[in-house]
């Protein structure tokens, strides 16, 4: 259960209205939750433990703490100490930073159990032995169970249905280009058919050829790649403003997508291309 207060403690700006979350929990509370503790300690499971909490990192930089281990804080009508500080964890939406939160020690508090299993030990093996311990102890009630990363994905619900749908159209919008620029390639090479038995006769090899069709194509890929990356970038970049905890976009994924770009349009040109430069140019010019 999550409790809403007001904390208190020496030293707080009078014109300081901060509104923070309190969450009441059993030893080993952030051992279990995989929390990183970034000063003091968490719950020993010992009788002075009633009287300690934990603040996460927002809570800290909230109430404008340097050293807040050990001092001392109200929170409602009881006084605490704090015994160590935990790094932020998104409990809520991810869209919004975290709230500043207590977590305080309370061993008969009702409500939910976290466990962790360890590694190496499947849910599936676990599950029955959990039930069975369950039941024991509260058989009154139904033994029901989620998992905290299924619970956690189900917050990005909207996401992975944008990202299958533009998956689809870009590997669609792929296809299309790549027929366009076969259809182009082909007619140019058709074109310049002439010029290709030419050429050949002159003494140009079949790498020369593909290099002399391929050339214009590859500029044209230049051109369009350059404007498409801060186009790109800018709408990626105003996408990931919405989320509080977010990636960098890195100059090395346009790096990569370039390079895969440039070498899909040589493949798909030089292939049309190669057809023209192998041919005898006899007869392409007996042709003409």
């Amino acid at each position: 259960m999550v409790e809403i207060g007001r904390p208190d403690w020496n030293g707080k700006p009078a014109n300081l209205n901060l509104v923070v979350s309190g969450i009441r929990t059993d030893v080993d509370f952030a051992k279990t939750m995989g929390i990183n503790l970034l000063q003091g300690h968490d719950f020993l499971g010992m009788p002075a433990d009633s009287a300690s909490v934990l603040l996460n990192r927002a809570a800290v930089e909230a109430m404008g703490l340097k050293d807040p281990i050990g001092m001392e804080m109200r929170f409602g009508d009881e006084k605490y100490n704090v015994i160590g500080v935990t790094e932020n964890v998104v409990m809520e939406s991810p869209y919004q930073p975290v709230d500043p939160m207590l977590t305080f020690y309370n061993p008969t508090a009702t409500g939910v159990i976290s466990l962790r299993l360890r590694d190496g030990i499947s849910p599936q093996k676990a599950l029955p032995f959990i039930e069975t311990v369950f039941k024991k102890y509260n058989p009154a009630f139904p033994f029901t169970y989620q998992f905290a990363d299924e619970e956690f994905g189900r917050k990005f619900i909207n996401e992975e249905l944008i990202s299958k749908i533009t998956n689809i159209f870009a590997g669609l919008a792929i296809f299309i280009c790549c027929i366009g620029l076969a259809g182009l390639a082909s007619f140019t090479v058709e074109k310049r058919f002439r010029e290709i038995g030419i050429r050949k006769v002159l003494g140009a090899t079949i790498k020369q050829v593909l290099f002399l069709i391929s050339k214009q194509f590859l500029k044209l890929v230049t051109i369009s790649f350059c404007l498409a990356v801060p186009i790109t970038w800018w709408l990626m970049h105003q996408w990931l403003e919405k989320y509080s905890y977010r990636i960098n976009i890195s100059a090395w994924t346009f790096v990569a997508v370039g390079c895969l770009v440039f070498l899909l349009a040589l493949v798909v040109v030089c292939l049309n291309a190669l057809r023209a430069a192998i041919t005898n140019p006899i007869n392409s010019l007996r042709t003409e």
